[in-house]
């Protein structure tokens, strides 16, 4: 089952105040179909696809003129996976506008990154710790690309969120950026899937797909500066 769902960014919660379009899919097998056009595609597709059974997948791709790239480069942003966490962090950290009182609220309220040993701990706001092993790759032909996959690396305390399994988590996120468009791909996998618990299935797809679509927006507010 795969539905495709174009979304206009300032009519939902999910987006704030943005105005671009965003296209989303999620399947319940592995789907990489919004995955960039690019030579390392199918490296990372296959890495991907290789560890475990995948039965949930989100995902979603934007591109944005490189004119407007005026914050941050994706090489410096790479090395501030630590400001991810907390509305006191750059561009408020990963977070979002509550749809009723219009205020932002931290999705993610802490985040400590150890780039030496690669390692994210992130204090998610409803899941509770999560910790990860996180690689990054960069390449430097054919214009600029980079790629950091974050793997949970420990099966988290929350109980509502026990059927994560270690190593059967993750989160991708892929930017590649040449003269003209710098575009930002970001992925959540897991052999989890919803219809284990139809009761709340709807809850799980919609949190799941908040976080993907924010983790997005915060590498777009880094690149941008626009808050």
């Amino acid at each position: 089952m795969k539905k495709f769902i174009l979304l206009f960014i300032t009519l939902n919660l999910f987006t704030g105040l943005f105005s671009f379009d965003r296209t989303i899919s999620h399947s319940y097998k592995a789907d990489y179909s919004l995955f960039p056009e690019s030579k390392y595609k199918k490296t990372y597709t296959d890495k991907l696809t290789g560890n475990y059974d995948i039965r949930y997948c989100v995902q979603t791709n934007l591109v944005i003129p490189k004119k407007e790239a005026n914050g941050y480069t994706c090489e410096q942003i790479i090395k501030k996976l630590d400001q991810m966490g907390g509305l006191d962090k750059e561009c408020f950290g990963v977070s979002f506008i509550d749809e009723k009182s219009r205020e932002r609220k931290a999705l993610f309220k802490q985040a400590v990154f150890n780039q030496n040993e690669g390692l994210l701990y992130v204090k998610d706001r409803a899941a509770g710790g999560l910790n990860f092993d996180v690689a990054i790759d960069t390449y430097k032909n054919n214009g600029n690309i980079y790629a950091i996959n974050a793997i949970i690396n420990k099966k988290p305390d929350n109980i509502f969120v026990r059927g994560i399994k270690k190593r059967e988590a993750e989160i991708f996120v892929f930017m590649q950026e040449n003269d003209e468009t710098v575009s930002v791909y970001a992925l959540v996998q897991c052999s989890y899937s919803p219809l284990e618990h139809k009761i709340i299935k709807n809850l799980v797809e919609t949190s799941v797909t908040l976080r993907v679509v924010e983790i997005q927006n915060w590498f777009y507010r880094m690149l941008t500066g626009k808050k």
